[in-house]
């Protein structure tokens, strides 16, 4: 999350100099990591660190893990309560005490490109490494068979045939070579992926792991109180997906998840769209006025996939109904545009880009998982706009935005941290693109800790 908490600490126009530098113990991803313990050469048993896995068939908080022997996974310690949970997973024939969970504070790994799209049952794997020593020059075969040393991978099992089952995969490898060519000769680097049988994921549909929370991202406002739009059978607002179909046990909860989701992200269109004439009335720069439009047009995009997977999945047709609050007065209360932009379009916009990427991680289908990297990432420009507004209200009334800044940094600073519960992450609909509760506020503390407090702490101590 360091560069998100740079793009917002530049957006808000603060000090490069006064930047913290270095990862603080908070700085880290909450992360899980099951698989197995045994080789294809003898039997093992949990180790006290996530060091001892061989393979992996779950992975939260985490996109790959470097090789087994690194600190990463070494840093991770023996979770026996998602042990028991990911063992009651496993079936074909598969010997559960041969599979462990580790769970812990671990540093972020770069997303690379896209894994591949699998069938249902299949999971997305790679390896990435180098072809030759140091100082020699390799070659990227068509077969990982010729890689030298592993340095980033994600394999549910080593069976005979691997490596020589990946095979090269251009994209992915120009990715890598990018993220670490300034500490290796990128010429020698070539990643690999394939698709592999993983274990079933498993929901409990008595479990109701997603409650509607209309306050995250950026809502639209009556005053303070945050509104949407009713649903209708209506599929004005819908288009068929490249998606999964979800287990018939599943789909009444998921489908209402769903809807939930498309009423935020619609009434966050209307949300965007007072920005704009909001930013126009107070006089703001053209950039700010056409950057709340064009998060308008992303957040009709945000609408209506989750109306189009509530439609999928629920079986009926789904969509807006009339939202008369929208055509309501614009409000230029400056505290409160102050405030509203601070707790919605700062805070809340990148909370909601963090559920959108810890979802994207855990989603079985590799479509859903495109689709949720892709709002992450609008979500935080959605941010990084919050930002830019705050700065340049923070330029015009340095009064207004300081008392704001103070008043909200008690606020944040006194909310209690959370940590993802492992049994939640192993149980949940997380893997059909939903957070439960408890996931959420623990995407909150993370966003909190590890970047609004700096910055509103730098803000508070740098008075414009």
């Amino acid at each position: 999350m360091r560069d998100l908490r740079l793009r917002f600490w530049l957006a808000l126009g603060l000090p490069l100099a006064a930047l913290p530098h270095g990862a603080s113990a908070k700085e880290c991803r909450e992360a899980l990591v099951c698989g197995g313990v045994s080789s294809p050469e003898s039997k093992g048993v949990c180790g006290p660190s996530g060091d001892h896995l061989r393979s992996y068939g779950r992975m939260e908080g985490l996109t790959a893990t470097w090789s087994s022997h690194n600190p990463v996974l070494a840093g991770l310690k023996l979770d026996d309560k998602a042990t028991r949970a990911y063992r009651e997973t496993l079936s074909g024939g598969l010997d559960p005490s041969d599979y462990c969970c580790y769970s812990g504070c671990a540093p972020e790994v770069e997303a690379l490109a896209p894994t591949p799209r699998c069938e249902a049952g299949e999971v997305g794997v790679f390896v990435c490494g180098s072809t030759a020593p140091p100082g020699e020059k390799g070659v990227c075969t068509e077969s990982a068979s010729s890689l030298r040393f592993v340095g980033l991978e994600r394999v549910v099992t080593y069976g005979p045939d691997y490596p020589g089952s990946l095979h090269l995969d251009e994209p992915m490898t120009a990715a890598f070579r990018a993220a670490i060519a300034p500490r290796s000769e990128p010429e020698r680097l070539c990643c690999y992926s394939a698709c592999q049988a993983g274990p079933p994921v498993v929901v409990d549909p008595k479990e109701v792991p997603f409650e509607p929370q209309p306050n995250r991202g950026r809502p639209f406002r009556v005053a303070d109180d945050a509104r949407t739009a009713p649903e209708v059978g209506s599929d004005a607002w819908t288009a068929d997906l490249d998606v999964a179909p979800v287990d018939l046990v599943l789909r009444p909860m998921l489908a209402e998840a769903w809807i939930a989701e498309a009423r935020m992200e619609h009434a966050s269109v209307a949300a965007f769209a007072r920005l704009g004439l909001q930013l126009v009335a107070l006089g703001a720069p053209w950039e700010l006025v056409d950057a709340a439009h064009f998060a308008a047009r992303d957040e009709i995009r945000h609408a209506r996939v989750a109306f189009s997977l509530a439609t999928q999945i629920g079986g009926e047709a789904v969509g807006p109904g009339p939202f008369p609050e929208a055509a309501g007065e614009v409000d230029l209360d400056l505290e409160r545009f102050v405030r509203h932009t601070l707790i919605d379009g700062c805070i809340g916009e990148a909370v909601a880009s963090e559920e959108a990427a810890r979802a994207a991680s855990a989603a079985v289908d590799p479509g859903l998982a495109e689709i949720l990297w892709g709002i992450a990432s609008d979500e935080a420009s959605h941010a990084e706009l919050g930002w830019r507004v705050l700065g340049w209200m923070r330029e015009r009334h340095p009064e207004i935005v300081g008392r704001v800044v103070r008043e909200v940094y008690g606020r944040v600073l006194s909310e209690p941290s959370v940590q993802a519960d492992a049994e939640c992450c192993a149980r949940s609909t997380r893997a059909h693109g939903l957070l439960c509760t408890h996931e959420r506020a623990a995407a909150r503390s993370a966003v909190l800790d590890q970047v609004v407090l700096p910055i509103l702490a730098a803000a508070a101590a740098n008075p414009a």
